[in-house]
């Protein structure tokens, strides 16, 4: 089982499951430059946009992704190099090459095929598929072994028909790299005193309800889910690497109270702030006894 680990170079996992043919992580958010092994097909998705290269022995660069929320798909046989400079979560998913061997059999059409390497393909689906897994590896909705069979072959059959050109009705629903990158640099930028869609539509020359089905379209949730989940992401690093009270945590990231904080971190992670604190406090105790 090829996993997430110093000797490939890629980040520690923070969250992850397998099956017998599957193993999927969240990445560490940090940069890294991985070798990815020939001998598993891997799937990789930017949780958030950044610029990761693919380079293979060889040939040099093969393929650039700067877009969050889309898919990479890497097939064995050939040793690659991912190359990430932002330090940004990623799905990581390696799967046995026989796996999508049988998936390509029950499409039912000569027309499609497993593609030799895709990069960067975008469609609104994955962005949902990839928060779906995030979530589940988190906090398991249903058994492992059912959900990861069924995402990692809707994110192949998005590999499969990557070769498809996207239509001009897709296009119109989801924004373009450019603008989504805006986009997402103002949500940062605001996320601790309070983020309008009112006043993002506004400042993206669009009515509310027509920015929302294109955020939905383009990340896969709503703007208001994606700003709880990133004010968790900082909330999780303050509780790790601070002493900061779970209160003033609370105010410093634009929630409401702590029991607010409290009610989203359990939604989105599965435990409350303190027992996700009380995890690494016990882990840096033991690690100082063993000493």
């Amino acid at each position: 089982m090829i996993v997430p680990s110093p000797d490939h170079g890629l980040p520690e996992p923070i969250a992850h499951a397998s099956t017998g043919d599957i193993y999927a992580a969240v990445t560490k958010a940090t940069a890294f430059e991985a070798r990815i092994d020939p001998v598993r097909c891997v799937l990789l998705i930017p949780l958030a946009s950044g610029d990761m290269t693919i380079v293979e022995r060889g040939q040099g660069a093969v393929g650039r992704v700067r877009r969050a929320f889309c898919l990479s798909y890497l097939p064995s046989g050939r040793t690659r190099n991912a190359r990430q400079s932002a330090a940004i979560e990623h799905i990581y998913i390696s799967v046995t090459a026989n796996r999508a061997a049988k998936l390509l059999a029950q499409c039912g059409s000569k027309k499609w095929r497993l593609p030799d390497l895709v990069v960067e393909h975008r469609h609104g689906d994955i962005a949902l598929i990839a928060q779906t897994i995030r979530r589940h590896l988190f906090e398991p909705s249903c058994p492992n072994t059912t959900f990861l069979g069924a995402a990692t072959d809707l994110l192949l059959s998005h590999a499969i028909g990557a070769s498809t050109n996207m239509s001009a009705n897709d296009q119109m629903t989801v924004f373009t790299n450019g603008t989504l990158r805006s986009v997402l640099s103002e949500i940062d930028a605001q996320i601790e005193d309070g983020v309008r869609v009112a006043a993002l539509a506004k400042r993206f020359d669009m009515t509310p309800s027509a920015f929302s089905r294109k955020f939905r379209a383009s990340i896969g949730c709503t703007p208001q889910r994606y700003v709880i989940e990133r004010r968790i992401g900082r909330a999780r690093e303050l509780l790790k690497d601070s002493d900061l009270p779970i209160s003033e945590i609370a105010y410093a990231l634009g929630f409401s109270s702590q029991a607010h904080l409290t009610s989203s971190f359990k939604e989105v992670l599965g435990v409350t702030p303190g027992r996700y604190r009380d995890s690494f406090t016990a882990e840096r105790t033991k690690t100082a006894k063993e000493g």
